[in-house]
C-alpha cells in the first residue's frame, strides 16, 4: 500500500478541499480517508502543505502537431519518423504537465495509434489517450497542409465509411469538421458550413451505433446549429455561436470544449507571431473577442463545458496545457471550482470514463497532481506541480 498524507485532498463534486490520507494499491486508490494505521509498513509520501487533485484531462490536443512552427505548411514537410518523434515528446510533456489523459482530436497517418500502443504497454511515457485518428471532412484548401490529417468524405454514406475506416485502425470517438478553420489558407473561412443535418445525423447515428461519440469542430453560428440538430456529443471552438444556438446545446446536453488558448498563443507568443502569415494575425485578433464573448455567454446559458487547450497549434505547446484552466477563471469568468471540474471530472464524463477517471475516490485509477499553491484561490498553481502520478506510478516529484 503507498500512502498519500499530510495534502489537502480535493473533493470535485463539493468543490473544496479538506484534510485527507489517500491509499493507492496498485494502480488504483483503495481509500480516502483519515491517517494509515500505525501498523501498516506500506510506503508513504508526505505532501504536507500541498493541494491533491485528480489528474487533469486535456479534451482537445493534436499530439502529431510540433507547436513550434512558423507556418502550416511546414507541418506537412516532417517525415514518419520526425512526426513519430515529435508525437512521443509531445506526449512526455503533457504528462509532466499534469494532463493524465488526453483527447486528441485528429493525428497524422495514425502515428499516434502506435505511440498510444507503446505508452500503454509501458514501453514510453505518456497520458491516457483517447484518439480519433483522421480528421472527417469535406476536401478543403487547408487539407493540403495537413497531408496525413483528413480522411475525405461528403455525402451521409461516405461520412459513414470515413468513420468506419477511423474505427478499424484504433479510433475511440470521430471527429467531424463541420466547418472552415482559422489555421488554414486565405481561401479557407471559419464562417463557412461544409454539411446539411441530414448527412452530420447519419454520421451520428452510425458512430453511437459503433459505440463512439462523435466531436464537432465548428466556428460558424450556422455550424453550432447544425451540430445541436445532429446531436453531436461534443462541439470544439464555437467562435461565432449565438445565444439561441447555445441554449439549445445547453438543452441537449452537448458539451463545449472552448480552446480558449488557441485563440490566443499564436499572438502572445512573440516568435511564432513574427513569423507567421499577416492574414492569420489578423484572423486569430478580430475573432478573439468574439470567442471570448461567446464561451462567456456558454457558461451563463448553462452549457457543461470541458477543459481542451487544441495544444499543438502554432504556440499552444504541449505540457503548458494548464494554461487553458488559468484563461477560463480569467477571459470566461469562470469560478475555479467549475474550472476544476471542467478540467476533471466533466472530460471523464464525456469519455465515458467517469467511473475510472475525474475525481479522488475509492477503485477510480490513481492518476494524481498535487500543487503547492491552492488553485481555487489562484489558478496559476496548476502550473506549479510538486506531483505528477498516473496509474499510482510516480511520474513527477519536485
Amino acid at each position: 500500500m503507498l500512502w498519500i498524507t499530510g495534502a489537502q485532498v480535493y473533493d470535485v463534486e463539493r468543490g473544496g478541499f479538506s484534510a485527507r490520507t489517500v491509499a493507492v494499491s496498485g494502480d488504483r486508490i483503495e481509500a480516502v480517508g483519515d491517517a494509515p494505521p500505525s501498523s501498516d509498513a506500506g510506503k508513504t509520501i508526505d505532501l504536507k502543505g500541498a493541494y491533491l487533485l485528480p489528474g487533469l484531462i486535456d479534451c482537445h490536443v493534436h499530439l502529431t502537431l510540433q507547436s513550434e512552427v512558423t507556418g502550416t505548411a511546414a507541418f506537412g514537410t516532417r517525415d514518419r519518423d520526425r512526426i513519430r518523434q515529435d508525437t512521443i515528446r509531445a506526449a512526455a510533456l503533457t504528462l509532466r504537465g499534469g494532463i493524465t489523459t488526453v483527447r486528441d482530436c485528429g493525428g497524422w497517418d495514425y502515428i499516434e495509434m502506435g505511440v498510444r500502443d507503446e505508452v500503454e504497454a509501458g514501453r514510453l511515457p505518456g497520458p491516457r489517450m483517447f484518439l480519433s485518428g483522421r480528421l472527417i471532412s469535406i476536401e478543403t484548401p487547408g487539407a493540403a497542409d495537413y497531408p496525413g490529417m483528413y480522411d475525405f468524405a461528403g455525402s451521409a454514406a461516405e461520412l459513414k465509411e470515413a468513420a468506419q475506416r477511423q474505427i478499424d485502425r484504433g479510433a475511440d470517438f470521430v471527429k467531424i469538421m463541420v466547418t472552415g478553420m482559422f489555421l488554414a489558407p486565405e481561401t479557407e473561412r471559419a464562417e463557412d458550413c461544409y454539411y446539411e443535418t441530414d448527412e452530420l445525423s447519419a454520421l451520428v447515428r452510425f458512430s453511437h451505433e459503433q459505440g463512439r461519440h462523435v466531436a464537432c469542430h465548428a466556428h460558424a453560428v450556422e455550424g453550432v446549429r447544425l451540430a445541436v440538430a445532429a446531436k453531436v456529443d461534443s462541439l470544439e471552438h464555437g467562435t461565432y455561436a449565438d445565444k439561441p444556438s447555445l441554449q439549445a446545446m445547453a438543452k441537449a446536453g452537448i458539451y463545449l470544449v472552448p480552446t480558449c488558448t488557441v485563440m490566443s498563443a499564436m499572438i502572445d507568443d512573440a516568435d511564432i507571431r513574427k513569423a507567421m502569415p499577416s492574414y492569420l494575425i489578423a484572423r486569430y485578433e478580430a475573432a478573439r473577442k468574439t470567442h471570448r464573448d461567446a464561451m462567456k455567454t456558454a457558461y451563463d446559458v448553462g452549457v457543461p463545458i470541458v477543459m481542451g487547450t487544441d495544444a499543438g497549434a502554432p504556440g499552444n505547446h504541449h505540457g503548458m496545457n494548464a494554461q487553458e484552466c488559468v484563461r477560463m477563471v480569467r477571459d470566461v469568468g469562470m469560478a475555479p471550482q467549475d474550472v476544476l471540474e471542467a478540467a476533471t471530472l466533466s472530460g471523464a464524463r464525456l469519455l465515458k470514463q467517469e467511473a475510472q477517471l475525474g475525481s479522488i475516490a475509492p477503485g477510480k485509477l490513481a492518476d494524481l497532481i498535487a500543487t503547492r499553491r491552492n488553485p481555487l484561490e489562484d489558478m496559476t498553481a496548476l502550473q506549479d506541480l510538486s506531483l505528477v502520478m498516473k496509474g499510482g506510478a510516480v511520474v513527477r516529484r519536485a
